[in-house]
């Protein structure tokens, strides 16, 4: 698979994915496991991978958007 982009900067608010990224299981988030797997795995098609923490506060459309889904799969 050939893609564009072979640096990428991936953005999230979430602690417990950055930690599982960096293979940090310390959480016991396993509900999130088969997800951390595919990331893994599709962050070797790239050269450079880096991943920001942004606390939610600081980002409240990210949060609003969140809240919003969440709430779509329990219903």
């Amino acid at each position: 698979m050939s893609l564009r982009h072979r640096k990428v900067m991936m953005k999230t608010d979430s602690l417990a994915l950055k930690s599982g990224i960096a293979e940090n299981y310390g959480n016991r988030a396993w509900s999130i496991l088969p997800i951390l797997l595919e990331i893994r795995r599709m962050e070797s098609l790239f050269d450079s991978v880096e991943w920001c923490w942004i606390p939610r506060s600081k980002n409240r459309v990210a949060h609003l958007a969140a809240s919003i889904g969440i709430g779509a799969v329990h219903r």
